[in-house]
């Protein structure tokens, strides 16, 4: 039998965890695999970035806002196929395909687990922009916590 690639959290880990599996039980009488697995949404899609002390040298804030108004434009050029050979993508890619692997364990016959894994990807990081720019175009409250919408939202 082929290992998953993401393994169920364990209700051990997290209190909303807990509660998402005791209303599981309650209502179903049992809590459905992909709710454990699924619990495990990378935060980095959507937190926000507080600068580390350690690395005095990198402004991690300022770093984060220049890789989210100009990352686009890393993969929207015309030598794409050359830094794809290169692998410059390829953080990227294994991240897509992680999450396109959560896809999978929770639907096996989803057809396009793939494009919607990227459209999360490219999904969060523009709400991200939006909400701090742009924030009529979200409908959130500057002051929300976008991690907190997006897990709601996805």
């Amino acid at each position: 039998m082929k290992q998953p690639l993401v393994f169920p959290a364990s209700e051990q880990d997290d209190v909303e965890l807990q509660q998402l599996i005791e209303f599981y039980n309650e209502t179903l009488g049992f809590c459905p695999n992909s709710v454990k697995t699924m619990f495990h949404r990378p935060q980095i899609l959507s937190e926000n970035v507080v600068d580390d002390v350690s690395t005095p040298h990198i402004n991690e804030t300022l770093l984060y806002d220049i890789v989210m108004s100009e990352g686009a434009k890393a993969y929207l050029t015309r030598n794409v196929n050359v830094y794809n050979e290169a692998q410059l993508f390829k953080p990227y890619k294994d991240l897509s395909k992680m999450i396109a692997g959560l896809i999978h364990q929770c639907n096996p016959n989803y057809l396009f687990a793939e494009s919607l894994a990227t459209s999360i990807l490219e999904m969060s990081h523009s709400l991200n922009f939006y909400n701090k720019n742009l924030p009529s175009l979200t409908g959130f409250s500057i002051n929300n916590n976008v991690y907190k919408i997006l897990l709601k939202y996805i």
